[in-house]
């Protein structure tokens, strides 16, 4: 019974003798397939766990693994064998069609992403990705996944705007650029018609409110149908507290509109009873006109009366008549009274004889009557039988009076029992041939014994009416029921034998398991080994049912030996936790430390540490697993967490930096004329005060911007050149003016007047041997040197070579 748990060929009590043991197993085999299910189901060792896991081909199983168990790399393991699976890496994957049906049913992100970048086929990568609701895996999958229709489909997905204009820059194919604009486009779309739907929301909730507010008018019910309309197109965008707003406004405007409505039906209702009082008045008096020499006692003037004055309390009742009106009309009434007053009255009826008292008997006999006619009422035989002996019994000699209420019910009872007898005895002798019927040809003995209780059954539910008859029934239905369960007796006789021996197999189980643990040795036992027996044994004894009863015997024994079982193993896992407590204590301290890098590689030392750490009880385990792998967790998530804050930090500073210089560049751009100093100033103050920020890129800014300053100095200088130029006198220009500005004309290739021809030639020759010899034409310096000596001495100026000199001189102007 134990042989499988003691002497198994594929497990050993070292465990990297059982971690070898994996690697020989296939899952392509069904023995080898079971070995490797147990072995990632209940091995002790964590390793043997997880390498069985990494071979597993059953998806369930895996499932399970990944929620339950206990160890981090078995979960791990298994995760990224059901990644394969569904990816088609692994062997003994599901076929494509089946890896497309599992792929459509899971909802873990991480095998969808997986399958999505990995998958042998792109049916089941689009299946995965069309399940992927977040974003920054699917801008992984829009950059570098392997095929175009995957990577479109990927843009296709994205809800993030952020995400999308990222991808239109940095896509490495057009396709996939494209389908993120369009995508992106179809976002603001939505947006744009979110934006709206919300304003509309608003001014309807505004518009409401305010119709609510103000007292009826003609048009107020057609407003309120429109905002009603408006309102219920608008509903599922609605949240609950502004539809709630929105339909107590309505609410309101339609209770005004129902009580100007109601208000208008009762003025109208009350104009028609005025007109109903005066018709009725108007026809009396016609009566009387066209009657008068009616005889009297007319019985269609006495009808015509009463129906006039039916017609005037009618509406009476919705309109106080005037008191003119009222005295007219009973003027008519009692005038047609007077005419009408022969007709002789009906005599009264004679009053009937008072009922005389009961005579006395039992104080319940009333009740016990009323319950009478519920029963008979309810057709419920036995019950009315019953009460029927009980008047019988307390009441012996009834007076006058309760005999003829006994009488009255007494029809009915026998009624009931006649209806009794004719609807029950066809269908106890039905009965009682089913049971004749199963005697003769009997079913299998579950289904017959089935059978004859269903019978039985039957037969209790149906009432006697007639005990005779029913004796006789009842003894014809007896033997025929006894015939049927004679083939049954035989059948449940060896199924006792059968319990007999199954108690027997429990007590050799006591036996086997009773000399097990005599052979325990606490220092050398494999726990795992015991923990699986102690599992395995009570599923042995389950097995062993139904068994014969032995007053509890064998299992208070049973019980007995598993609870000592229990006592070894708590004692065993007592010892070994004390050494799970200093690996976890030990990961607490770690976890303390200011060191963060030295901390982690302590970690990760320790948790090797504790997958080889000795076995304790499963509950305990899990209660210390779960506090050692929560210590690592926070510690690899605070780790992570600070990296992502780094990472984010250092984005964040990108951001700003990129920002301070493009304003930086938008101020460089603009004309020289308006160069705002100051804000240059304080750009360049924020970008080095930031020591986050990139420093070659600030140093080029700050190139840029001395660059520009000069230019700025050039500018400041020319145009004080223009301004100095612009307030010479008027006057006639001497022979060095005139040479300044031909030269100049000559340098900046602008003609000369024709008057000034040959001081322009004359100017030439004299520098054109220093042109020869390299001097070549002053430059754009030398010139505005020219024009700042000659500004320091010259008297005045004529207009026309003031115009010459200042057109040289604009043509000198700096640029940025």
């Amino acid at each position: 019974m134990f042989s499988r748990l003691f002497k198994p060929r594929w497990q050993h009590q070292n465990p990297d003798i059982r971690l070898q043991g994996v690697s020989e197993l296939s899952p392509l085999d069904a023995d080898q397939l079971r070995h490797l299910e147990q072995l990632a189901r209940g091995d002790a060792s964590a390793a043997v766990r997880a390498a069985a896991s990494a071979r597993l081909t059953d998806l369930s199983l895996l499932d399970h693994l990944i929620n339950h168990d206990a160890d981090t790399d078995v979960r791990n393991a298994a995760a990224g064998q059901v990644m394969a699976l569904l990816a088609g890496q692994a062997e003994g994957a599901p076929d494509a069609a089946n890896r497309l049906r599992l792929v459509s049913l899971t909802d873990n992100p991480d095998v969808l992403a997986h399958v999505a970048m990995h998958s042998t086929d792109s049916a089941c990568q689009l299946a995965a990705l069309a399940r992927l609701d977040n974003d920054d895996t699917r801008m992984a999958l829009a950059l570098s996944a392997a095929h175009l229709e995957v990577r479109q489909a990927a843009a296709q997905g994205m809800a993030c705007m952020t995400r999308l204009r990222q991808l239109t820059r940095e896509g490495r194919d057009k396709a996939v650029t494209q389908a993120a604009r369009e995508r992106l486009r179809q976002l603001q779309a939505e947006e744009q018609e979110a934006r709206e739907t919300r304003d509309a929301i608003e001014r309807l909730q505004q518009a409401a409110a305010q119709l609510a507010s103000q007292p009826d008018d003609p048009l107020l019910k057609a407003r309120t149908e429109q905002l009603q309309r408006q309102r219920d197109g608008l509903a599922a965008y609605m949240d609950d507290d502004t539809r709630a707003q929105v339909d107590q406004s309505l609410a309101r405007c339609h209770d005004t509109v129902q009580a100007a409505a109601e208000q208008q039906a009762r003025e109208q209702a009350q104009a028609q009873a005025q007109d109903e009082l005066q018709a009725a008045l108007d026809t009396l008096t016609s009566l009387a006109r066209e009657n008068q020499d009616s005889w009297y006692g007319n019985g269609t003037l006495r009808a015509a009366l009463s129906t006039q004055r039916l017609r005037w309390e009618t509406a009476a009742e919705q309109v106080s008549p005037s008191p003119a009106l009222a005295q007219a009309f009973a003027a008519q009434v009692q005038y047609w009274e007077q005419r009408l007053n022969t007709e002789p009255t009906a005599p009264a009826p004679e009053a009937e004889p008072e009922p005389q008292a009961p005579a006395e008997h039992h104080p319940d006999t009333g009740k016990w009557l009323r319950q009478l006619d519920g029963a008979l009422s309810g057709r419920n035989l036995k019950r009315a039988n019953r009460l029927w002996h009980l008047l019988h019994q307390h009441n012996p000699s009834p007076d006058k009076a309760l005999s003829g209420r006994l009488a009255a019910r007494q029809t009915r009872l026998e009624e009931l029992r006649d209806w009794h007898r004719f609807a029950a005895e066809p269908k106890k002798q039905a009965l009682c041939e089913q049971m004749e019927k199963l005697a003769e040809t009997p079913l299998a003995p579950e289904e017959q014994a089935s059978a004859i209780g269903a019978l039985q059954q039957q037969w209790k539910a149906l009432m006697s009416a007639d005990p005779d008859q029913d004796e006789n029934l009842w003894q014809r239905f007896s033997e025929a029921g006894d015939h049927a369960w004679a083939p049954c007796a035989s059948h449940f006789a060896g199924q006792q034998r059968e319990r007999e021996q199954r108690l027997a197999e429990r007590l050799a189980l006591c036996d086997t398991l009773a000399g097990y643990i005599d052979t325990l040795d606490d220092d050398n036992a494999d726990w795992a080994a015991v923990q699986a027996v102690r599992q395995q044994a009570p599923r042995d004894w389950q097995a062993l049912q139904p068994a014969a009863h032995d007053k509890g015997r064998s299992r208070k024994r049973f019980s007995a030996l598993l609870s000592a079982l229990d006592e070894r193993l708590d004692a065993a896992s007592e010892r070994n936790s004390a050494q799970r407590q200093q690996l976890l204590d030990a990961a607490r301290a770690a976890c303390d430390s200011e060191d963060t890098g030295a901390a982690a590689r302590t970690l990760k030392q320790l948790q090797q540490q504790w997958r080889q750490a000795p076995w304790v009880q499963p509950g305990a385990y899990r209660r210390m697993n779960k506090a050692f792998r929560q210590c690592c967790d926070q510690f690899f998530q605070a780790q992570q967490a600070h990296r992502e804050e780094q990472k984010a930090a250092r984005a964040e500073a990108e951001s700003r930096q990129q920002d301070l210089l493009r304003q930086l560049d938008t101020l460089l751009q603009a004309p020289l004329a308006d160069a705002a100093g100051e804000q240059l100033e304080q750009l360049l103050a924020q970008l080095d005060e930031d020591a986050s920020f990139d420093t070659a890129a600030v140093s080029r800014a700050r190139q840029q911007v001395a660059r520009y300053r000069r230019q700025v100095r050039q500018w400041t200088d020319w145009n004080s050149l223009v301004e100095a130029l612009a307030q010479l006198h008027d006057g006639e220009p001497d022979e060095q003016t005139l040479d300044l500005a031909v030269a100049l004309e000559v340098c900046s290739q602008r003609p000369s007047p024709a008057d000034q021809d040959s001081r322009r030639l004359r100017w030439q020759v004299e520098k054109l041997p220093g042109a020869m010899t390299g001097g070549g034409l002053p430059d754009t310096g030398k010139r505005l040197d020219m024009i700042r000596e000659w500004l320091k001495s010259v008297p005045a100026v004529d207009a026309t070579t003031r115009q010459r000199i200042g057109q040289c001189l604009h043509a000198l102007e700096p640029t940025p």
